[in-house]
């Protein structure tokens, strides 16, 4: 393949954060705010739970097991706010409802939503299973709608809120050997923007307010997982992955994998 197919986000770029988002600039910016964090066990996850904690907001971190985020939770503790860990799968709805009942007895009401929970399995729809393609649906996409159903009555009554949903590059561009992960995002980000229309028809805009953001190629635990166990070669016009094992793929947990 051929990266600048998939235009600037492919290519090297100038990674120091700019003064806008700076942590100095960005000081005390949630002080007494909630955020909550899907898949905060690491990589994109983990480093948004640590910058909103050194913006000033309390956290309340998921992913699937409680004890799978020590770390996190160390790093934004470092920052003098509350945070709590839950163990949640993020498609499961009725955990969902019982671990936000905690957030809000342990924290207070949630203010800032961020959906980063997420999974990709790569190999070619021929060599997939459906199973397995409607797995990276059910956790990246149905996972974030099902929090955004139940905290939205909340921010309505509450007045304000926010809803970061981290879809992907892969979402706007068409990438082989990653239909479930594409589609699936794709969605995401087709759904963020008409949530956001359902806000100015409701005449709850801006006060609630929602984003999708795009992440490019990211060297995280999920992203240096596919950089060093794919092997691309070229057969017939198409292009193959040695790893195209039906039943097998870099699921990190559904609410732990990265982007």
């Amino acid at each position: 393949m051929d990266p600048a197919e998939f235009g600037i986000s492919t290519l090297p770029l100038q990674h120091k954060p700019y003064p806008l988002i700076d942590r100095s600039t960005l000081a005390n910016a949630n002080k007494g705010k909630v955020a909550l964090v899907t898949g905060a066990q690491r990589g994109i996850g983990a480093a948004i739970s640590e910058s909103l904690a050194a913006s000033g907001a309390n956290v309340a971190l998921l992913d699937l097991t409680e004890e799978s985020l020590a770390s996190t939770i160390k790093a934004c503790e470092a920052h003098g706010v509350k945070v709590k860990g839950y163990g949640c799968d993020v498609t499961d709805e009725g955990r969902v409802r019982d671990v936000l009942v905690a957030v809000e007895r342990d924290l207070g009401p949630v203010d800032i939503l961020v959906n980063n929970a997420g999974v990709m399995m790569h190999r070619p729809l021929l060599m997939s299973t459906i199973d397995g393609f409607w797995r990276q649906v059910e956790i990246n996409l149905k996972g974030p709608i099902i929090l955004i159903h139940q905290l939205l009555p909340k921010f309505r009554d509450q007045g304000h809120g926010c809803v970061i949903n981290i879809a992907s590059r892969s979402g706007t561009v068409d990438v082989p050997m990653a239909l479930g992960y594409n589609t699936s995002k794709a969605a995401l980000i087709r759904a963020t923007h008409t949530l956001q229309r359902e806000m100015e028809v409701d005449g709850l805009d801006p006060a609630i307010h929602m984003y999708a953001l795009h992440p490019g190629g990211v060297l995280t635990d999920m992203g240096a997982r596919q950089r060093r166990r794919t092997s691309w070669r070229r057969s017939a016009g198409f292009v193959w992955t040695d790893l195209c094992i039906p039943g097998h793929g870099t699921r990190e947990g559904h609410a732990g994998s990265v982007h």
